[in-house]
């Protein structure tokens, strides 16, 4: 018998992840929403994306600081929006990330 597990809605569990950006989140967080055990999470991500949870969960964060910068908002609004510590921490993500910041 081959077991089934739920599948993970990623586009919703980003977006649940995008209104809370200005608090930290956890594996544990986004294993709640995905109801799964923290350890499963991790797992389902690796499997299923290729990543950890939290290269995953730093990822969406970065595209979310992307998006707002390609629609003129400044590095600072979009760090703030985004949950950065500061806009020079957005920007060393994005050139990290090979994005001219």
């Amino acid at each position: 018998m081959l077991f089934r597990s739920r599948a993970i809605d990623w586009l919703a569990l980003a977006t649940w992840a995008q209104a809370r950006w200005h608090q930290p989140l956890s594996v544990a967080d986004l294993a709640a929403v995905a109801c799964l055990s923290p350890s499963q999470f991790a797992q389902r991500c690796r499997d299923e994306l290729g990543v950890s949870a939290m290269h995953w969960l730093r990822a969406q964060r970065l595209l979310h600081a992307r998006q707002l910068r390609d629609k003129g908002v400044a590095v600072s609004e979009a760090a703030r929006r985004t949950g950065y510590r500061s806009p020079s921490a957005l920007t060393a993500a994005l050139r990290k990330a090979g994005d001219r910041g």
